[in-house]
């Protein structure tokens, strides 16, 4: 049997508490979406662009926020083209500086200064950036590293 982004994970372990579950599986999906050809990955990212066009409520949203891609992720730089193309407003998430657990959403765009976070992730300057509520967002893109057969990603952020 090969072993793919969709397989369940490597080495389940009964002992280990729900916590190191979790976390064993995130390392054991990340370790397989580094593993990705850049073709492999390339391919992806745009047939993600292709599965969005065809959601209503991607055609419609005028504001959305989006990620970019890190550690191995879905590159959404087709999305981000194609959004700024079509002329609509690119959020990205940001750490909150002073709210631990909870992210901000800040207009990106070509100039927007760009800093890295704790976590060593690029993100908008949240010192600079024009700041949105997500209440105001049409679309939110999360990343997933990996989901349930309900399609329950296991914790969210406190923002939303």
């Amino acid at each position: 049997m090969t072993d793919s982004l969709f397989s369940p994970p490597l080495n389940p372990t009964p002992e280990l508490t729900t916590a190191d579950a979790r976390k064993q599986l995130r390392r054991e999906m990340r370790q397989k979406r580094r593993s990705l050809m850049p073709s492999e990955a390339n391919r992806a990212g745009r047939h993600l662009l292709k599965q969005f066009r065809r959601c209503p409520e991607y055609l419609r949203a005028s504001r959305v926020a989006l990620y970019l891609k890190n550690d191995g992720e879905i590159d959404t730089r087709f999305l981000l083209q194609d959004l700024w193309q079509r002329k609509r407003e690119v959020l990205l998430p940001v750490l909150h500086p002073l709210r631990p657990g909870h992210l901000v959403f800040i207009r990106y765009d070509a100039r927007t200064k760009m800093t890295r976070n704790r976590f060593g992730i690029a993100e908008p300057d949240f010192r600079y950036g024009v700041k949105v509520s997500a209440r105001f967002i049409s679309l939110i893109c999360l990343p997933l590293v990996a989901f349930d057969a309900r399609g329950k990603r296991g914790c969210r952020p406190c923002t939303l």
